[in-house]
């Protein structure tokens, strides 16, 4: 499997404060990764090295085996990329931004046509001001102005913001499409559940530093279910033999379980031991696996 980004090691500071610690991780070809963690969490900035807006030393970045620090030209030719808000000209219309980013790009005019598609936006909208377009018809434009050229990578940063229920819908199956035409991407969000639904792997991000990563499908065996549970101290008890994580919320507690095969065999042992189940609830795979992860990386 091709490699299309890998990041070695990568540090960063800002002033005297060091923002990012030894970040390593990679993306591969036809590869959807999400990258997830807190409100300064250092998502943003470690994107910005990434597409050399921020400068990094040499071997730290290489996208498609090219060294950001002396190859940068070369490697950002494989690049596309939307960081924090769209960058996009109030004043201008949808088809001046495709000449000018097809310009930047050395991309003919011609073979603007499938992205004007692509897009969702009609020709009427495509010939108004980006300032009369919702957030949905931004995030749109602005998705398909990063695949001018055939970007080999795609870094979307929170592309998911202020969209409403149909544009997300719209927008996962865009990417879902592209990963199918050989676009590999970089997707950073705080919507946990299109995280899941979109990404083939998760990786997180805490203080700067990587806390873990994991495939969705490894994410989607694992069993979540909070349970209402008498007497609690044989629960306790069950749990305990059977090397299962449990965490007490008032009278409830949440158990993970890593396969169905395991969580049959708790249901046995709560059976034979009459603990009497007064109520059960299933959670969300990736939201119950981060608050985990980031309660247990705060310890």
């Amino acid at each position: 499997m091709e490699t299309i980004l890998e990041v070695k090691k990568l540090k960063k500071k800002i002033g005297k404060t060091e923002i990012l610690h030894d970040i390593s991780f990679s993306v591969f070809e036809n590869e959807i990764v999400g990258f997830v963690g807190p409100n300064g969490a250092g998502k943003s900035t470690t994107m910005k090295c990434i597409t050399g807006l921020f400068k990094v030393p040499k071997d730290m970045v290489y996208i498609m085996g090219k060294d950001m620090y002396d190859h940068h030209v070369e490697a950002l030719r494989y690049l596309g990329a939307s960081i924090e808000a769209p960058a996009l000209f109030p004043d201008l219309n949808g088809y001046d931004h495709f000449s000018m980013v097809a310009n930047w790009r050395k991309e003919k005019k011609e073979n603007l046509q499938e992205l004007y598609e692509l897009s969702g936006l009609k020709k009427e909208a495509l010939k108004r001001p980006v300032r009369t377009y919702s957030m949905g018809m931004k995030q749109r434009l602005m998705l398909s102005l990063t695949l001018i050229g055939s970007p080999k990578l795609l870094l979307l940063d929170e592309p998911l913001n202020g969209l409403d229920p149909q544009a997300t819908f719209e927008f996962r199956e865009k990417l879902l499409d592209l990963r199918k035409r050989n676009t590999s991407i970089l997707l950073s969000s705080h919507q946990l559940n299109e995280v899941e639904k979109i990404c083939d792997r998760i990786v997180f991000i805490k203080d700067g530093r990587i806390v873990n990563s994991i495939t969705t499908e490894a994410l989607q065996q694992m069993q979540y279910y909070t349970f209402q549970l008498q007497p609690i101290e044989k629960a306790r008890q069950v749990c305990k033999k059977m090397n299962l994580e449990i965490r007490e919320e008032g009278t409830h507690v949440s158990i993970r379980f890593d396969t169905p095969q395991i969580l049959n065999a708790f249901f046995k042992a709560v059976v034979s031991e009459n603990i009497d189940i007064i109520e059960v609830n299933s959670a969300d795979h990736l939201e119950q696996y981060y608050k985990n992860l980031y309660r247990n990386a705060e310890k």
